[in-house]
């Protein structure tokens, strides 16, 4: 993917001469864009996104499909100008945009805000980009906890699910939602959408997403619309967290098969205890979400007795090879203005306790992929079977005539449906792990 830094074009622009001349810089941009199907552009400050933005309301970009911005110190104005881009109908290919916003807001000048939110949903609600598949919006830096999307922003996300007008989009990702109501509104939207979409990943991080936010999640992952998901991110909740109450509702989605896809579950810093996490062992452990590979839950209060539970998971179900994940830099408060790192006893007890799981699924694929062996192998043989019978009967055949044709076709017939059989078997068995 090329990257076009304009900090770095203005840099270069200025050792060349004293001036910053802008049509300059934007007939750089324009000639480079043309050129790319995927591009990352860098930035600093609402200027130099008006000069990207007029760069990109001059022309129509048909190449350009994916469109990653990752700027320091946007405001609601130039997200206003984006819209107007998207609006005027010059990103007719887009199926990917990446907005990230990096600031530090001492004050309330920077930031997305509602206003730039709104008009950037009304443009993709016009149809300009009708191949839209991933919309991903916030800080995803991580690093400074701020408010991005707000309440009517949200609603009006929600609107366009409603409505059916992002029917191709596949993979949501917003960071920065402090609003349950919003974050309730756009699950309730995407799982009531007006149109048939299929939804594989919804990332929904640093949002605040408590008990009523955890019976939306529940709500919409029953719909049809998620039925293909394979990425679920929950993390890093903000207020109370999802907490055990919500990650024992959240298991009562995880047991149904209408999330047999899943691949990845992040539920990393959601205020959960042991009792959260035994029953996500419990799920594990009775043959659920059998696609799943990776499952991350830092950050919760993990126990010898939850510990435990996961090992009995791997031992109950033994095509159960996941990877759990219960560690990464985890901030534990000691008081509303501080806060302190944990402390190395407590990573070499966790590191020990992986290591216990990692074994428990060393254990698991070995055996899988023995069944897996001895399938195919149970195969070969039936075909090596099948062959040495079809030679017999070609000669019984040539003795027997018609009598002998049909013989072997009734042969046939019984050896094709055992090999679908053992195939299904193994399929299925495969499936399952």
């Amino acid at each position: 993917m090329a990257v076009l830094d304009i900090d770095e074009m203005l840099q270069s622009h200025r050792q060349e001469s004293q001036w910053t001349v802008w049509p300059e810089i934007e007939d750089q941009l324009s000639q480079r864009l043309e050129e790319k199907s995927s591009v990352t552009v860098k930035g600093t400050g609402d200027e130099q996104f008006l000069s990207l933005a007029k760069t990109l309301q001059t022309l129509v970009f048909p190449k350009l499909e994916t469109l990653r911005i990752h700027w320091k110190r946007l405001s609601e104005v130039g997200i206003v100008e984006l819209g107007t881009v998207i609006l005027m109908g010059n990103l007719p290919s887009l199926k990917v945009l990446n907005i990230a916003n990096s600031f530090k807001r001492e004050n309330w000048d920077f930031g997305i805000g509602d206003i730039g939110l709104i008009a950037l949903t009304t443009a993709l609600g016009s149809g300009s980009c009708p191949s839209l598949r991933s919309l991903q919006i916030g800080d995803f830096d991580k690093s400074l906890h701020d408010e991005i999307i707000g309440l009517q922003s949200a609603k009006a996300l929600a609107e366009l699910f409603l409505l059916g007008s992002l029917p191709h989009l596949e993979d949501l990702r917003l960071n920065g939602l402090r609003s349950e109501e919003g974050v309730v509104a756009i699950l309730t939207g995407m799982e009531e959408s007006g149109k048939a979409v299929s939804f594989k990943k919804l990332r929904l991080e640093e949002c605040e997403i408590g008990f009523e936010g955890a019976l939306a999640v529940v709500k919409a992952l029953h719909s049809s619309n998620f039925s293909a998901l394979e990425t679920l991110n929950l993390q890093d909740n903000v207020g109370e967290g999802l907490g055990d109450d919500g990650v024992v509702i959240l298991c009562t989605a995880l047991r149904s098969a209408s999330l047999n896809s899943l691949q990845n579950l992040w539920l990393h810093s959601v205020s959960m205890g042991e009792t959260g996490l035994i029953e996500l062992a419990s799920v594990l452990g009775d043959r659920c979400l059998p696609s799943l590979k990776k499952l991350y839950v830092a950050g919760a209060q993990h126990t010898p007795a939850s510990t435990e539970a996961f090992i009995e998971a791997y031992k109950r179900n033994s095509v159960l090879t996941v990877t759990i994940y219960l560690r990464r830099p985890t901030f534990v408060a000691s008081s509303e203005e501080s806060g302190e790192w944990e402390t190395d006893e407590v990573e070499d007890t966790l590191e020990e306790w992986e290591a216990q799981l990692a074994e428990c699924r060393s254990t698991n694929e070995k055996l899988v992929e023995d069944v897996k062996r001895a399938g195919a192998n149970e195969i070969s043989n039936e075909t090596d079977a099948d062959a040495g019978a079809k030679e017999t009967s070609s000669e019984t055949k040539a003795d027997a005539g018609v009598q002998g044709t049909s013989q072997v076709t009734a042969k046939h017939r019984s050896s094709d449906i055992m090999r679908a059989r053992k195939t299904i078997r193994l399929r299925d068995g495969s499936q399952a792990g």
